[in-house]
């Protein structure tokens, strides 16, 4: 009999989950501030994957609360999370990750989602954290 371990059933969820943020990102309907002509050179596979890897290093793990996160690192910023505020609210050991993300999207200024998108230069930072062929 064929069994799934754990740690392969998890793999799987996770490239499945990879694959449909993927598709969402490349299929045009990610917000007009990523271009066509960046969806065709950056590498979204690994960005993605990154991006689920720092957000679960914040406790989430929901579809939903992963999904937020990593678009925000392509469409904000890739250090979106290290502004304050939003950092802050991240960390909250007092709220659940669900109440964290609603946070993010009732309690954080709109000067706040400002600085936030200017943490960091996000080619370089991509440069810097994706791997290289």
């Amino acid at each position: 009999m064929f069994r799934i371990r754990k740690r392969q059933h998890e793999a799987l969820a996770d490239k499945a989950f990879i694959d449909k943020v993927e598709e969402f990102v490349v299929e045009d309907r990610l917000d007009r501030r990523v271009t066509a002509e960046e969806r065709a050179r950056l590498p979204f596979r690994a960005m993605i994957e990154h991006g689920v890897e720092v957000a679960r290093s914040y406790g989430l793990e929901t579809e939903r609360d992963l999904m937020l996160f990593v678009l925000n690192m392509i469409t904000i910023n890739p250090e979106f999370h290290r502004q304050p505020r939003i950092h802050g609210i991240l960390q909250d050991p007092d709220l659940t990750p669900s109440q964290r993300r609603d946070k993010l999207l009732t309690d954080v200024t709109g000067a706040e989602w400002d600085e936030a998108a200017g943490m960091t230069d996000a080619g370089r930072y991509w440069s810097r954290v994706l791997p290289t062929d």
